[in-house]
């Protein structure tokens, strides 16, 4: 039932023996429905679709017409495709998707022709003209000579132009359709090559509504007959869990989401992108970056330098100024530096802002590369996007935007941030009706590093329920409101072995995901660890049944003298055709004596605990994570130290890569 599958062949047989007694597709032929290259073409689609079809059943052993993920390898190889630079399963979903495209524009051409002929429908349409070349009819746009296309390929493209100039328009005639297929078919080389073409192709780029022209480029393959690599990325799947689409259909969405934060019923969702996007020098070079992001994928290497020097050269071909090129190129190739340092990266530590403002160099730079990275990721898969990550983003604009304003010359006083942090936490405490004498004994167990790390309501929080507590039982707090678009959940306790490993065991069988650990200790060696947990569907947790369960769960794992790692649920079906290989790597470290690691491993149940209990046997201090996961793969970064309280040699380093490759293996 998919669109351009063998349902959509099946309605065009349906209505042709309905209406016009024509029993097989060849006589679509003779009624003047299909030339015969459009029969032959749709019968080309038919055929493979049937082999796809046949593999399934045979693979399946049953009836399935789903062609489901885990299947998708053993059809590939049934079929004949090997692995080379692209995957043999890449090699066939290819194929597969750029047949199904074919089908929907043939079936979209067909019954628009059948709808015309026996409703006469398309002929009560409101006619008005719009050059002496064009007509809109209806919401359809009509080229009314028929040799135009073929005469001046500039005006393949200028009717998308038309498009976008004329909100009206949604779809193309289908006798316009027809000549522009038989167009696209004939040109011998990338309409880019055309100077008239570039102009045309400029003004789209610059239209308010160009991304609608776009879009509808796109759906009928003109973007590939004008850039050649964008050919290459069409139906270019990659076999994971984290891309839900194709690489052409993904970019796509980016520049249908970057159209969205122009829209005003958009702005609760993307409320900093929808004050961002009016503020752009130029509209057209995030467009431009954004068409550009991954069309290098799949030819092997770093897509982002690939696609950044595509980008330049797209730019001095069609006349951009210098300046306006290396912006666009320096989008495409540090298109997921945002990203990656949001999620990533310890965003709380002044160092990592600093470094990230150093990237971006000024204001411009990163309000287009906000902009492209919100658009980026919701265009992923539907699940990708939810308020944390949305949290994280702003935050991290928000604090590069204050080094970038403040400049070099005055960096942040972290002294000075403290005591700020404080002064507001205390103002509210004192409303509350706590002691200051008791905030200060309290505060003066706490190393600086809690607090730059904390917002002053988060240190209210956490001091008044701390006070308040008067027995040396684990403290659990779960907060009401959501924190950077999740639940915080708070751990006071004396610290003791494994307590990391503790706290995600019982989150793991409670089936949460946990995104964020700040783990640190006060001078008298109390715990004081704050994570930032969702529900798997990356909601924060709000019913109160819910967070009384965890809470307890979590107090009496806590209580327990020497807590072990029970059995973990099973691998999720869904997971097994992956084999990601345990990998795990140490990174300049932005802070003083601090070693910062990146863990990249399968995503299998229990993962974090299993981390933390291998740092507990290696001696080694967790101070923060930050925990990703892409599909099925886990991206984790880690800040540590050794038991003296200093960054991990090259031997540490070496024990703990070797202790978690060993304790991750059996989870692959």
């Amino acid at each position: 039932t998919c669109p351009g599958g063998l349902r959509d062949i099946q309605t065009i047989a349906w209505v042709a023996m309905r209406h016009f007694d024509a029993a097989t597709l060849e006589e679509l032929v003779e009624h003047d429905f299909l030339s015969p290259a459009e029969l032959a073409e749709l019968i080309e689609c038919q055929n493979f679709l049937w082999e796809i079809r046949f593999a399934l059943h045979i693979t399946a052993n049953r009836n399935e017409n789903r062609l489901l993920f885990d299947l998708q390898r053993q059809i590939a190889s049934l079929l004949g495709y090997e692995d080379a630079t692209q995957l043999a399963v890449e090699q066939m979903m290819k194929r597969y998707y750029r047949t199904v495209r074919r089908v929907m524009e043939l079936n979209q051409m067909l019954l628009q022709l059948f709808k015309r002929a026996t409703l006469g429908h398309t002929q009560a349409l409101e006619i008005q003209p719009i050059s002496e070349a064009y007509q809109r009819r209806g919401r359809y746009i009509e080229v009314l000579d028929d040799d135009l296309f073929s005469r001046q390929n500039e005006e393949i493209l200028r009717l998308f132009l038309l498009v976008a100039k004329n909100s009206n328009i949604q779809e193309i005639y289908a006798p316009t359709l027809r000549l522009l297929r038989n167009a696209r078919r004939a040109l011998t080389s990338p309409l880019q090559e055309n100077p008239a073409c570039r102009k045309v192709f400029m003004e789209i780029l610059k239209h308010p509504r160009g991304i609608t022209a776009l879009s509808l480029m796109h759906q009928h393959g003109i973007l590939s007959s004008y850039l050649p690599a964008w050919r290459k990325i069409e139906g270019q799947m990659q076999f994971d869990l984290f891309h839900a689409y194709t690489v052409d259909e993904h970019t796509h969405r980016l520049l249908l989401n970057i159209d969205r934060f122009s829209q005003a019923e958009q702005k609760d969702e993307f409320p900093l992108g929808a004050i961002l996007i009016n503020q752009l020098p130029k509209k057209g070079l995030l467009v431009l970056g954004a068409i550009f992001h991954d069309i290098a994928k799949g030819r092997g290497g770093d897509h982002s330098k690939l696609g950044s020097k595509d980008a330049i050269d797209f730019c001095k071909l069609h006349g951009m100024n210098d300046h306006d090129g290396r912006l666009v190129a320096w989008l495409v190739e540090n298109h997921l530096v945002m990203s990656i340092t949001a999620q990533r990266r310890d965003i709380s530590d002044l160092e990592v802002i600093a470094l990230f403002a150093e990237k971006v160099r000024d204001a411009a730079h990163l309000s287009y590369l906000y902009c492209l990275t919100v658009a980026d990721i919701c265009a992923t898969n539907e699940k990708t996007w939810n308020n944390w990550k949305g949290s994280l983003l702003r935050d991290l604009y928000f604090s590069t935007q204050r080094v970038l304003a403040r400049g070099k010359e005055k960096p942040i006083d972290a002294k000075a941030r403290v005591k700020e942090i404080q002064a507001k936490a205390k103002k509210e405490l004192i409303r509350r009706g706590l002691k200051e004498k008791d905030m200060d004994e309290l505060w003066s167990r706490f190393k600086s590093d809690y607090f730059l790390r904390h917002q002053p309501t988060q240190v209210a929080w956490h001091a008044e329920a701390i006070l308040k507590h008067h027995h040396d039982e684990p403290l659990v707090l779960m907060s009401k409101h959501t924190t950077r678009g999740g639940t915080e959940l708070f751990v006071y306790s004396k610290d003791k072995p494994k307590l990391f490993a503790t706290v995600m065991t019982v989150l793991d069988n409670k089936n949460i995901n946990v995104h964020d650990a700040n783990i640190m200790t006060s001078k008298d060696n109390y715990a004081l660890d704050t994570f930032v947990i969702l529900e798997q569907d990356g909601e924060p947790i709000i019913q109160l049944s819910r967070i009384q369960s965890i809470r307890k769960a979590l107090e009496k794992a806590l209580a327990s003298e020497n807590p072990k790692l029970p059995k973990f649920r099973k691998l999720a079906r869904i997971m097994k055709p992956f084999n990601v290989a345990t990998h795990v790597s140490f990174l300049p470290s932005a802070r003083h004596g601090t070693s910062m690691m990146e863990l990249i491993t399968l995503d299998t149940p229990g993962l974090l605990a299993k981390v933390g209990d291998t740092l507990y046997r290696c001696n080694v201090t967790l101070l923060a994570a930050k925990i990703t996961t892409i599909g099925e793969r886990a991206e984790d970064f880690f800040i540590l130290q050794n038991q003296s309280g200093t960054a991990l040699d090259e031997p540490q380093q070496q024990q703990l890569s070797d202790a978690l490759t060993l304790a991750l293996k059996s989870s692959n």
